[in-house]
């Protein structure tokens, strides 16, 4: 029997590879996609799907209010976070209200299918979440996005992920700003180490996510 999917992230690329993910089993179809919270309950409510797929800041409201509402409103659909900020703080806030499961998005490629798989009544967690960061204890659950760590980065590599953000390669970037693509590459592996991100895709997700306030830290933007 196909359990059915909603994916609900104000990124389509990250909502492309969520789809593309899920894709490879035989056993989940994606049935709809949702850009922010509105959307994403009104898609639950009316097409009932078994899971949502939910990014814990959705066009800055968080997406742990989207659970709240769909638990007042009486749905059973089984919610799996899905996040770059994967503390204990947020995991545990995800167990307490009731979610399938937790994923941080460096792990999506390998464990998302395998945590919707879980039988119903376990919670799931896919290896890198739940490490609790001591960056994020301060944080509380309401509307405001978490902290992003932007600030340990140079003007040079808010540059580099910015433009990263924008879809331009790694060539593209070296031409634009005036650099090599190996100085290029640096960039990309200091920002790795400094966010702590790992995986193929990590940098760009975490480009993507941060991707309003690196506009707002672009010169040419104002």
């Amino acid at each position: 029997m196909t359990s059915t999917l909603i994916v609900a992230d104000d990124h389509p690329l990250v909502r492309a590879g969520v789809r593309q993910i899920v894709s490879e089993s035989a056993s989940i179809q994606t049935v709809a996609e949702a850009a922010d919270a509105e959307g994403c309950i009104a898609k639950v409510m009316q097409l009932k799907p078994d899971f949502l797929v939910l990014d814990i800041n959705l066009s800055g409201t968080s997406g742990f209010d989207v659970v709240v509402e769909l638990n007042r409103l009486g749905s059973d659909v089984r919610t799996v976070i899905l996040s770059m900020h994967a503390s204990a703080e947020f995991v545990s806030r995800a167990r307490e209200l009731g979610c399938h499961g937790f994923v941080a998005k460096e792990d999506a490629g390998m464990e998302l299918v395998g945590i919707l798989n879980v039988r119903p009544g376990q919670f799931a967690m896919s290896s890198s979440a739940g490490r609790g960061e001591d960056a994020l204890d301060r944080f509380r659950f309401t509307a405001e996005p978490p902290p992003s760590g932007l600030d340990l980065l140079t003007p040079k590599e808010h540059e580099v992920l910015r433009l990263l953000a924008e879809g331009l390669t790694s060539r593209q970037i070296a031409q634009a700003i005036g650099i090599s693509q190996r100085t290029v590459h640096t960039h990309r592996q200091n920002i790795c180490r400094k966010m702590e991100l790992s995986g193929p895709n990590a940098l760009l997700l975490f480009a993507l996510e941060n991707s309003d306030t690196l506009k707002q830290c672009d010169p040419s933007s104002g």
